[in-house]
């Protein structure tokens, strides 16, 4: 007999889903953020600025009552930067932190100089968006990945394993500097729930693979992994800034993420 499922139903459930989860967790905005840096020899102007943005947003975390770890620059990367996914990830996988910046905007720079010393500044001024989670991460709720190679060639197929420490969902994304993509699930391959401590080997469908197609050689990808304790859809357009507001959206008590760098050419 053929199961008929109601659309509108179903739509209304992710919905309401998706908005349980933006929702539990308190979002502050924060407006005219400041943070300086002084010119030198040693560094170009564009560091000078870099520089002064990342001090302008540990004053945002700071102001919107985010104190913990403010002092490590990791945790500053923000939807701003997508040229640095590789240390966003890293940062929010290994760094406990009760807050993040989820948008950045009207940045705005002004040299200046001290009246005393007379020595030179840039100074950043910005307005964000912080989003402050009430609990910290689960270290019981882990998983392992192995299989995954340094270096692949273009058009290789992906594998690995999969083995987590307690039940949950899992996400795969795909993300280079050109784009990103969502591995697993897919429309071959379902979400489903995993049981702890089972050994899976990816891809589940053994008709298909994973397939390297990198538009450029010596490519840098990096695959990332958010395993979560509840199912949580991704539905957004499959892009970097999506990926990371659905991440930033779900508490880290709710997910474990952690990932992976190889090179894609063809070499």
């Amino acid at each position: 007999m053929k199961r008929f499922i109601n659309i509108r139903l179903l739509y209304f459930i992710i919905l309401l889903f998706t908005f349980h989860f933006a929702i539990a967790q308190k979002t502050v905005q924060v407006q005219n953020a400041k943070g300086i840096s002084y010119l030198s020899d040693d560094i170009t102007l564009n560091q000078t600025k870099e520089k002064a943005l990342e001090e302008a947003k540990k004053d945002a975390l700071r102001k919107a009552g985010v104190s913990e770890h403010i002092s490590e620059s990791n945790v500053l990367y923000s939807l701003s930067q997508e040229k640095d996914f590789k240390q966003f990830f890293n940062s929010i996988s290994t760094i406990e932190i009760s807050g993040a910046i989820t948008k950045t905007e009207n940045i705005r720079y002004e040299k200046q100089k001290e009246q005393v010393t007379g020595k030179e500044f840039m100074e950043a001024t910005i307005d964000v968006e912080v989003i402050k989670y009430e609990k910290k991460s689960d270290p019981s709720f882990d998983f392992e990945v192995n299989e995954i190679a340094g270096k692949y060639k273009i058009n290789d197929a992906l594998k690995f394993t999969f083995q987590p420490f307690a039940d949950g969902y899992l996400h795969v994304f795909q993300i280079n500097r050109k784009e990103a993509s969502q591995l697993f699930p897919n429309k071959f391959e379902s979400s489903k729930i995993f049981s702890k401590n089972q050994l899976i080997k990816f891809p589940l469908n053994k008709g298909i693979e994973y397939s390297l197609d990198s538009k450029s050689e010596n490519e840098m990808n990096t695959v990332v992994f958010v395993y979560t304790k509840k199912e949580i859809p991704f539905t957004s357009k499959q892009d970097y800034e999506s990926i990371i507001k659905w991440i930033y959206s779900i508490s880290p008590d709710e997910r474990r993420i952690k990932n992976f760098d190889f090179m894609v050419g063809n070499n």
